[in-house]
């Protein structure tokens, strides 16, 4: 089974940050439609590994998008509270995450 190296998950997250900033003001359909692409290339290349890894990214991706949907609705934090125990996801599922 492959490995990903701590160095490529790290730049995997520095890529990521910029194009998914909370208060970038661009629609969560752009954010999502820019992150997938970014996300099936960097999926694509680490099939291989472990799950545990593509679920330790997917949870990381979740938590940036439910932090940038609960600062839309006027909630402060990292959005690992209100909105994903609240079950109010459904916007992520709708708008065609891959992360989803």
């Amino acid at each position: 089974m492959k490995q990903v190296r701590p160095k490529s998950l790290r730049k995997l997250r520095e890529s990521i940050k910029p194009r998914i900033k909370r208060t970038s003001g661009r629609s969560m359909k752009a954010k999502v439609t820019e992150l997938n692409r970014k996300l099936r290339g960097w999926y694509g290349y680490f099939k291989h590994a472990g799950p545990s890894v593509m679920q330790t990214v997917d949870g990381w991706i979740r938590m940036r998008l439910c932090s940038i949907l609960g600062k839309r609705r006027g909630l402060c934090g990292s959005g690992r509270g209100g909105i994903i125990n609240a079950g109010q996801t459904g916007n992520l599922q709708n708008s065609g995450s891959f992360a989803c």
